[in-house]
């Protein structure tokens, strides 16, 4: 996945952040191994077990970003400059939500993409009432 994340953008620019639970130390042990590909663009986040949601709103809110981009595990980009295909609608066609999915592979997931406004707007990426990956169907 990095490595199509990395070599897909358009950019340097990019900071990236995985959640992990503590207690899941095969988790924690591939992000550590893609943290020596990705350098200081990724940060690690190991805390208690919680819902998805809710670590992910908890990431967003100490991580100031024009975009944002939920990007779940088993999801990697195959758009060439992916970054600047979402900056492109958020920012130009002001867009300040929307999900895409890749559709050269139609069983890969669902991107939620939101941008710093709708963030600000609500402060929160995906409503927590959910212990899964129902943020997209809300």
């Amino acid at each position: 996945m990095a490595v199509s994340l990395v070599s897909l953008s358009s950019s340097t620019d990019i900071s990236y952040t995985i959640v992990c639970d503590d207690d899941d130390p095969d988790t924690a042990q591939a992000a550590h191994e893609l943290k020596s590909m990705l350098g200081d663009s990724l940060t690690i986040d190991v805390a208690p077990r919680a819902l998805v949601s809710k670590r992910v709103n908890d990431v967003a809110r100490v991580t100031p970003a024009k975009a944002y981009v939920l990007w779940p595990d088993d999801c990697f980009p195959l758009a060439s400059q992916w970054d600047r295909l979402v900056n492109t609608i958020l920012h130009n066609a002001n867009v300040p939500a929307f999900a895409w999915q890749e559709v050269a592979d139609p069983e890969n997931h669902t991107l939620i993409t939101f941008s710093e406004t709708w963030f600000k707007s609500v402060w929160r990426l995906v409503p927590e009432h959910f212990p899964f990956w129902f943020g997209d169907s809300w």
